[in-house]
C-alpha cells in the first residue's frame, strides 16, 4: 500500500503545480492585457494595485514611483482589499500618505535597488529610519518588490496585511515577483508615453505662444497706434494664458494711467492746458519714483486708474522689474478694492521694462539701467491656479514687446516735439537775431552781402540783401577814422576781413541813414563750411557815440577833481572854501547861477551862504533871456528862488532825508510847482511857514548835492540852468514836461565828487579852527595851521598820484591815435582806456580813505566778500604804476604753485593795500632802482597761506622804529628830511584791512640807505 501510495501523492503535487502555474500564468497574461490596454499612468497604477492585492490575496498594495531629479520615492496609489477605518479618518491618513516619501539613500531602499529584486521585513518597525510611517499606516510584516527596467529603478511594491505579522508564501512571492517585472514595463512605457505627450503639448504651447509673440511684435513694427498695439497683447495674453481677464495700464510719476489713443490725449492736454489742440509744452520735465521719461514725452496718457502708493504688490513688481503672482487672500483693504473694481481676481503682475540690464548690477533699477512704463494685469478666477515657470516666461515676452511699443511711442512722440521745438528755436533765434542793438551782417567772398539784422538795416537804411556790395555801401556811405580822415575802401575792416586778416574791436566814423555822425566799432569773424573753406565773414558793430563820449566825461571828470583837489589844498577859511569850491562846480558843469550853504544841525536851518553868477552865454541864450537893463533886477530873482528853494530842501522830510542820504538830485520846473503847492499848505514841512516863490521862478532846472562827511549833512550846493519854458509861463505848466538842458548822470557824479572834497575840506576847517580854539599859544596855533596845511597837501597828493597815471595813459592813448588806428594800437589803447577806468574807481577810493580812519577806529568799516585773484590784482597794480615813475623799475614776480591765488575778501580794500605798498615802494626810494612784487604760497602751511612780498632799494626803516611802523599817525625819523609825504595813515590802513581778512603784515629792513624794505604780508588762500 505505501508503494502505490507514494505515486499518488507525487501524481497529485505535480498536478497541483502544474495547476498553479497555469493559475499564474493566466493571472499574469491577464494582468499584462490589463496593463498594456492603457498608456495612461493612473490607469495603470490603479489596476495594477488592485489586481495584485486580489491576485496575491493580501489585505493592501501600494506603489512608489523613483523621482530622478530628488531621489525620493513618492507614493502614487494603493489599494486596500477591507475598510480598516472610518471615511473621514480615511481621507486624513490619505492626505499623510501621500505626502509621505523615502530617499532612496535608506538603508532598506537602497538593499533593495541596488541589486535584490525583493525583499521581505517581518516587522517594518524593526528598521529605525522607517518606524514612524510603520505605526502611522499599521506596518508590520512587509513584502517590497523592486520596480527596476534594463538596470533602471522605476518604483517600489509593496504587500502587507495591515497591523499583522507572517509571510508571504512562495507562490505569493513568486507572483508578486512576475507582477513587479510586468508592471516595470507598464509603468515605463506609461511615464514614457506621459513625457511624450507632455514634450508634444509644450511644443504645441510653445508654438501658440511664439506666433502670440509674433502678432504682438508684428503690431509693434506696424504704424498701430500704442492703444491698439496694448490691445492685441492684452488679447494673446488672455488666450495664451487661459485668463479670464487682463489689462495694460501705462506707468508714469508713480501714477497708473489708461491708455487712449493720441487725437484723445491732444483734446485732453488742449483741455486742460486752456491751449489750441497740436502746441507742444516746453516747460521743465520730471522723473517719477520708477524711472519714467520726462512727462512731456508719455504718450497716449489717459484718465488716473491708480497710485502706486496705495498698491504695495504693483509697487513692488515696478521697483524689481521682476513678475508677481497675487491671490486675493494676500492683497490689502484698499489694494483689494482696487483690483474688485478693475475686475480682477487672482493676478499675474507683469512690469513693462526698457533699459540695458547690467551683467554686475543687483535687483535694483538705478542699478541696472532699467525703468518701468507699465504693469500687464492677466487674471484668473481659479484660486488654486498657480502660474508655472512658463506662464512667468510668455508674460514676460509678451510685455517686452509692449514695452518696445511704449519705448518707440515716446520716441516718436519725443522727435515730433524736438522737430516742434527746433522750429520754435530757430523763429526764437531769428527774433532775436533781428531784436538784437548790434548790426549782424553776413558777407559771401565776393564782398555781395547776403544778410542783415534789423539793427544793419535801421542804421543804412534802404534794401540790403540781394545784388548789394561792399562797394557800393562804402559809396552810400562814407566812412572816416577817429581823427577824421576818409578811409579807403581797400582800408575799411570788412574788405581786410574777406582777404584773411582779423579785426577785432577796430573804430571809425560814418553817418546814419538819419544823417547823424556816429562812431562805430566793428568785430568780424570768418564764416566757414565744415570742410574749413571759408565762405564768407561775419560783422558785429555797435555804436559807441555815447561811450566815446563817456570817456571824454570821465577824463573832464578826472580834471575837475585834480584842479579842485589842489585849489583846496591851500585854503583855510570856510568862506574861501566855499567860493573855490561853488565856482569851480559852476565852471565844470557850465551852470549860470549857483548857491552854496551850510548847514546848522542845531537850528535845522542854513547857516552860511554864498552866490555866484557866471557871464552869461555866448549865444543861444542871450538871444532868450531880456534885455541887459533887467538884468540886475533877474539875478536878485534868481538869488532868491535860490534862498527859497534851499529853505524848501531843508524843511521838507522826503528831501531833507534825500540830502542826508549824500545824493545829488535834479528839480525840474514841474518839481518846483509842486514845492509851491506845498508851501501853500498842501504838505508837510519839517518847520515853520515856507517864503512865497518868488514870479517866474519855474524856469530852472536846479541840480542839488549835500555837502556830506561822515554821514553827516554839512552844507547844500545848488546848480542852475535854465529851462525850455518860456518866461510868461502860467503856473498851471505840466509838470511832467522835460527841459532841453539836462544835467547828464556824469555831471552828477562830478557834483557828488566836488561836494565830498568840499566837505572833507570844511570838516578839516573846523579840525583846524578847534584846534587852534584849544591852543592858548602862538606855537600851538602855527603847529595847527601846518597839521591841516600838511593833510591838504597830502590830500592833493594822494590825488595827483592816481590823476598823474590817468594822464600820462590819457595822453599816451591821444598819440596812438594820432599815430594810427592798428590792431596793435587799438588793443594798447583799449588797455590804456582800461587802467584810466580803474583809476578813476581809485580816485573814490582815496576819497573816502579819509573818511575810512574814523570808522577803522570805531570799528564800521564792512568788509565786503568775494573771489579775488591776487595774481590779477598784482598784475594789474604794476601795470598801472610803470608809466607813472621813469626812475623805478616795477617787476611783478609770480610763482608757479599750479594752483590759482584766490582768496576770499573786498577787491577795492586788497587793491588799495598792493597800491598803497607800492606807492610807498616808490616814494621812498628816490634815487629809482627796480620794485619787486612776488606772489607764491607759503611752504609751511602746505599752500593754505598766500604770501605777497613788495621789495623796493630805497632809504630803509630804522630798526627802532619797525615796531611802530603800522601804528595811527605814526611816521619813520628818516622820511621826514626827504620830499616824502605822509600822515602815517597809510600802513595803519594796510594792517588794520589785512587784519580783517584774517591776514598779517610785517617788515624787515636794515635800516640802511639803498638796501631798502621788504613788506611781507600773508593771506589765507581761498579753498575749495
Amino acid at each position: 500500500m505505501p508503494s502505490q501510495e507514494q505515486p499518488a501523492s507525487s501524481q497529485s503535487s505535480e498536478h497541483q503545480r502544474l495547476l498553479s502555474a497555469l493559475r499564474e500564468s493566466e493571472i499574469l497574461r491577464e494582468l499584462a492585457g490589463l496593463l498594456a490596454s492603457s498608456l495612461d499612468l493612473d490607469r495603470v497604477l490603479q489596476v495594477l494595485v488592485q489586481r495584485t492585492t486580489e491576485v496575491c490575496q493580501v489585505g493592501r498594495c501600494a506603489v512608489w514611483l523613483h523621482d530622478e531629479e530628488r531621489q525620493l520615492l513618492r507614493p502614487v496609489v494603493y489599494h486596500l482589499a477591507r475598510e480598516l477605518v472610518d471615511a473621514k479618518r480615511q481621507r486624513i491618513a490619505d492626505q499623510l500618505w501621500y505626502r509621505s516619501t523615502i530617499p532612496t539613500t535608506n538603508p532598506l531602499m537602497s538593499r533593495l535597488l541596488s541589486g535584490r529584486a525583493m525583499l521581505y521585513v517581518y516587522d517594518l518597525r524593526d528598521e529605525r529610519s522607517l518606524r514612524a510611517l510603520a505605526e502611522l499606516f499599521l506596518v508590520r510584516s512587509i513584502l517590497l518588490v523592486a520596480l527596476v527596467r534594463e538596470d533602471r529603478p522605476v518604483g517600489v511594491m509593496s504587500l502587507d496585511n495591515p497591523g499583522e505579522h507572517g509571510s508571504f508564501s512562495a507562490e505569493q512571492q513568486q507572483l508578486a515577483r512576475a507582477i513587479g517585472q510586468q508592471a516595470a514595463v507598464a509603468i515605463d512605457n506609461a511615464r514614457l508615453y506621459q513625457r511624450a505627450e507632455s514634450e508634444r503639448r509644450r511644443a504645441e504651447q510653445l508654438i501658440e505662444r511664439s506666433q502670440a509673440i509674433y502678432q504682438v511684435a508684428m503690431a509693434v513694427n506696424s504704424d498701430e497706434d500704442l492703444p491698439t498695439i496694448l490691445e492685441i497683447a492684452t488679447q494673446q495674453l488672455r488666450q495664451v494664458l487661459g485668463a479670464d481677464t487682463g489689462k495694460i495700464l501705462l506707468l508714469e510719476e508713480g501714477r497708473l494711467y489708461l491708455p487712449c489713443t493720441t487725437e484723445e490725449t491732444d483734446e485732453g492736454q488742449a483741455e486742460a492746458q486752456g491751449r489750441p489742440q497740436k502746441e507742444v509744452s516746453t516747460g521743465g520735465s520730471e522723473r517719477s519714483i520708477v524711472g519714467q521719461p520726462p512727462k512731456a514725452f508719455m504718450p497716449s496718457r489717459g484718465r488716473i486708474a491708480a497710485s502706486l502708493d496705495e498698491l504695495p504688490f504693483c509697487r513692488q513688481a515696478a521697483t524689481s522689474g521682476v513678475p508677481l503672482f497675487v491671490s486675493l487672500d494676500r492683497l490689502g483693504i484698499s489694494e483689494l478694492h482696487w483690483f474688485q473694481t478693475q475686475n480682477l481676481g487672482h493676478t499675474l503682475i507683469t512690469p513693462l521694462m526698457v533699459g540695458v540690464r547690467s551683467p554686475l548690477s543687483t535687483d535694483e533699477q538705478s542699478q541696472s539701467g532699467q525703468r518701468c512704463v507699465g504693469l500687464a494685469f492677466v487674471s484668473f478666477s481659479d484660486p488654486h491656479f498657480r502660474p508655472s515657470k512658463d506662464h512667468y516666461t510668455f508674460a514676460q515676452d509678451i510685455a517686452a514687446q509692449c514695452a518696445l511699443a511704449v519705448q518707440k511711442t515716446q520716441l516718436l512722440e519725443q522727435a515730433r516735439r524736438a522737430a516742434l521745438l527746433a522750429t520754435e528755436r530757430a523763429n526764437t533765434l531769428n527774433a532775436v537775431f533781428h531784436a538784437m542793438t548790434e548790426g549782424i551782417s553776413v558777407l559771401d567772398m565776393q564782398g555781395r552781402l547776403l544778410m542783415a539784422n534789423a539793427t544793419a538795416r535801421e542804421f543804412v537804411g534802404g534794401r540790403l540783401e540781394g545784388e548789394v556790395t561792399l562797394e557800393e555801401l562804402l559809396r552810400r556811405q562814407p566812412v572816416y577814422t577817429l581823427q577824421g580822415q576818409p578811409l579807403r575802401s581797400e582800408d575799411f575792416p570788412l574788405a581786410r576781413a574777406l582777404r584773411g586778416e582779423q579785426v577785432r574791436g577796430e573804430r571809425f566814423i560814418t553817418r546814419r541813414a538819419d544823417g547823424r555822425e556816429r562812431i562805430l566799432e566793428i568785430n568780424v569773424a570768418p564764416l566757414l563750411a565744415p570742410t574749413g573753406q571759408q565762405l564768407g565773414v561775419v560783422s558785429a558793430f555797435r555804436d559807441i557815440t555815447s561811450q566815446t563820449r563817456i570817456e571824454q566825461h570821465i577824463h573832464q571828470a578826472l580834471e575837475t577833481m585834480l584842479r579842485m583837489a589842489e585849489a583846496l589844498s591851500g585854503l583855510t577859511e570856510v568862506t574861501a572854501i566855499l567860493r573855490s569850491v561853488l565856482s569851480m562846480a559852476l565852471q565844470a558843469l557850465d551852470c549860470q547861477r549857483g548857491l552854496v550853504a551850510l548847514y546848522d544841525p542845531e537850528q535845522g536851518r542854513p547857516g552860511e551862504r554864498l552866490h555866484l553868477e557866471r557871464e552869461l552865454y555866448d549865444n543861444g541864450l542871450l538871444a532868450s533871456l531880456p534885455g541887459a537893463s533887467e538884468r540886475r533886477d533877474l539875478g536878485q530873482v534868481e538869488a532868491q528862488q535860490l534862498d527859497w528853494l534851499l529853505t524848501a530842501l531843508l524843511d521838507y522830510e522826503d528831501y531833507f532825508l534825500q540830502l542826508s542820504a549824500g545824493h545829488a538830485f535834479i528839480l525840474t520846473p514841474g518839481q518846483f510847482l509842486h514845492l509851491r503847492r506845498l508851501s501853500r499848505g498842501h504838505g508837510h514841512s519839517r518847520g515853520s511857514q515856507l517864503p512865497a516863490l518868488p514870479p517866474n521862478a519855474s524856469r530852472w532846472l536846479t541840480l542839488v548835492a549835500p555837502i556830506t562827511h561822515s554821514g553827516r549833512l554839512l552844507g547844500v550846493m545848488l546848480l542852475m540852468r535854465p529851462s525850455t519854458f518860456p518866461f510868461g509861463e502860467s503856473e498851471s505848466a505840466d509838470e511832467e514836461s522835460e527841459p532841453q538842458y539836462e544835467f547828464t548822470i556824469w555831471e552828477m557824479a562830478v557834483i557828488e565828487g566836488v561836494a565830498q572834497l568840499a566837505g572833507l575840506a570844511i570838516e578839516q576847517a573846523h579840525w583846524q579852527h578847534e584846534a587852534i580854539a584849544a591852543r592858548a599859544s602862538e606855537a600851538a596855533m602855527r603847529e595847527a595851521n601846518a597839521l591841516k596845511d600838511e593833510f591838504l597837501a597830502i590830500t592833493a597828493h594822494e590825488f595827483r598820484s592816481p590823476l598823474t597815471v590817468i594822464l600820462t595813459n590819457a595822453q599816451y592813448a591821444r598819440r596812438t591815435l594820432n599815430r594810427g588806428s592798428g590792431p596793435r594800437q587799438r588793443e594798447r589803447l583799449l588797455e590804456q582806456l582800461g587802467m584810466i577806468e580803474e583809476q578813476t574807481r581809485l580816485l573814490t577810493n582815496i576819497v573816502n580813505t579819509f573818511l575810512e580812519a574814523t570808522q577803522l577806529n570805531r570799528g564800521q568799516l564792512v568788509i565786503a566778500r568775494e573771489r579775488v585773484d591776487l595774481e590779477e590784482l598784482a598784475q594789474q597794480v604794476v601795470a598801472q604804476h610803470r608809466t607813472a615813475t621813469a626812475l623805478h623799475d616795477l617787476i611783478c614776480r609770480v610763482d608757479e604753485s599750479g594752483r590759482p591765488y584766490l582768496v576770499s575778501g573786498d577787491r577795492e580794500r586788497l587793491l588799495q593795500v598792493l597800491v598803497n605798498l607800492i606807492q610807498n615802494a616808490i616814494k621812498y626810494s628816490p634815487q629809482g632802482g627796480p620794485v619787486l612784487l612776488s606772489l607764491c604760497r607759503c611752504p609751511q602751511t602746505d599752500g593754505n597761506l598766500i604770501q605777497v612780498e613788495v621789495e623796493d632799494r630805497g632809504i630803509g626803516i630804522p630798526p627802532e622804529a619797525r615796531e611802530h611802523l603800522f601804528e595811527r599817525f605814526y611816521r619813520a625819523p628818516n622820511t621826514g628830511t626827504g620830499q616824502a609825504r605822509g600822515l602815517g595813515l597809510g600802513l595803519y590802513f594796510v594792517a588794520e584791512i589785512l587784519r580783517m581778512h584774517g591776514g598779517s603784515i610785517r617788515v624787515e629792513s636794515s635800516g640802511v640807505p639803498g638796501e631798502g624794505s621788504r613788506f611781507i604780508l600773508t593771506l589765507p588762500a581761498l579753498q575749495n
